[in-house]
C-alpha cells in the first residue's frame, strides 16, 4: 500500500454523532410538519383554572401544567395538516385530531416510525390467526 491511499471497508460508514441523531425524537414546531412524518407525543399541556371555587379575593388565573405523555402515547404518522389541528394515524390504523396547542411534538426517525407500524400489524396478525373463529350456536 502507498502513502496516503485509503482504502473504503465500509461505504455505509456513520460517525457515532450521526447514529445518536438518527435515534433521537427531535422537537418539532407544528409549522414544520409534513405528511408522512412519524411523531410522538414528548409533553402534553393541561389547562386549569385556580382557585375554582370560593375566592372573592382575586378572580381565576389559569395555570399551564406541562406533563409527560401516558404509556398509552406511541408514534403516529402525519396523515394531513391544518394547523393548529394535525391529522394523525396509529399503528392500529386508527385516526385521530391533535390540536397542536396542547401537545408538544417529537420527530422520530422514519426507520423507527416503519418498523413500529409494521411490528404492531405483524403482531395484530398473529393475534387474529390465534383467536379461534366464533362458532355457531348449534340446534338441538
Amino acid at each position: 500500500m502507498e502513502t496516503g491511499e485509503v482504502i473504503a471497508v465500509n461505504d455505509n460508514i456513520t460517525s457515532a454523532s450521526e447514529d445518536i441523531e438518527a435515534r433521537m425524537a427531535r422537537p418539532v414546531a407544528p409549522e414544520d410538519l409534513r405528511p408522512g412524518d412519524y411523531v410522538a407525543a414528548l409533553q402534553v399541556v393541561n389547562e386549569h383554572l385556580w382557585p375554582m371555587f370560593g375566592s372573592d379575593e382575586k378572580p381565576p388565573r389559569m395555570f399551564r401544567v406541562l406533563a409527560w405523555p401516558g404509556h398509552d402515547w406511541m408514534p403516529m404518522q402525519v396523515e394531513d395538516i391544518c394547523l393548529p389541528f394535525v391529522m394523525l394515524k396509529t399503528p392500529r390504523g386508527k385516526h385521530w385530531v391533535l390540536d397542536t396547542r396542547q401537545c408538544r411534538l417529537g420527530r422520530v426517525s422514519a426507520s423507527f416510525g416503519r418498523r413500529l407500524f409494521e411490528a404492531i400489524a405483524a403482531a395484530e396478525e398473529r393475534e387474529k390467526a390465534t383467536t379461534p373463529a366464533d362458532t355457531a350456536p348449534s340446534s338441538e
